[in-house]
């Protein structure tokens, strides 16, 4: 459900869904990422840059998330 309100715009929406997930499983990286991404759409650089780190440490092999990581660094 994050990931279609993210993808049709919604990120506040996104982020919500996301948070709980992370919320009920602190090791899940894919809604680490997508907190992420849904917090840095929302301006939120600094809770961006946390749970993309997050994503990134927990699957360090994955280069979607080590790409919006270093995207987030690069726009700041």
């Amino acid at each position: 459900l994050g990931q279609a309100y993210f993808n049709v715009g919604s990120h506040d929406l996104a982020a919500e869904r996301f948070a709980a997930i992370v919320e009920a499983d602190p090791v899940a990286h894919y809604a680490h990422f997508g907190l992420g991404l849904s917090r840095a759409r929302l301006g939120d650089v600094r809770a961006a840059r946390r749970h993309l780190r997050m994503a990134a440490l927990l699957k360090p092999d994955d280069e979607h998330y080590q790409r919006a990581l270093r995207r987030l660094y690069h726009a700041a």
